[in-house]
């Protein structure tokens, strides 16, 4: 198989099942992570398993990383810092219905069905698309203008009590930059 294909079905592989084949897989839990990609030290090790990201793009002891399903286009955003002499991830987004949280939230979710399970979250930012519960870790894009109806875009997880959150926009530059 060539290295590409070999490396796509790898990536496809682990969108959908995770690394392991165990029932939390698809799991996202707020400030921790999300299937089997987790936030801090443990994470950074966890990274060596993915295949090549898509594109990346570092500087100055941190490093924005994205792997992006050639079929579904779904993404997987993993942002990185270098605090002393270890890698630790800060922040965790994917946009791929298949994780969710123990109450069913995914993306695709609208406003109202997230706020009834997060009501704590709060627009953060000058755009207001994205909405995070800062306590506990956990954030979701929107489109522009969102309503009670708006289907969420993105969820991203993230250090309780750190503001962390990448968009779209984000993302899209990190694909863009070619790294």
């Amino acid at each position: 198989m060539e290295p590409n294909r070999t490396r796509t079905c790898t990536l496809l592989l682990w969108l959908m099942l995770g690394c392991a084949a165990e029932a939390a897989n698809n799991l996202i839990v707020p400030g921790v992570s999300i299937g089997q990609s987790h936030l801090g030290k443990t994470g950074a090790s966890e990274l060596q398993k993915l295949p090549v990201p898509t594109a990346s793009e570092g500087g100055m002891s941190q490093s924005r990383q994205v792997w992006v399903d050639p079929k579904s286009k779904n993404t997987l955003y993993i942002y990185t810092a270098q605090p002393g002499d270890s890698i630790s991830v800060q922040l965790i987004r994917v946009t791929s219905t298949f994780f969710c949280t123990k109450g069913g939230i995914k993306s695709g979710s609208t406003l109202s069905q997230i706020l009834r399970q997060y009501p704590r979250i709060q627009p953060v930012g000058d755009q207001r698309i994205v909405y995070d519960d800062r306590a506990i870790g956990i954030a979701f894009e929107f489109p522009p203008n969102p309503n009670q109806k708006s289907r969420c875009l993105a969820i991203m997880i993230h250090p309780q009590g750190q503001h962390n959150y990448a968009t779209t926009e984000e993302v899209r530059s990190v694909l863009g930059s070619g790294g």
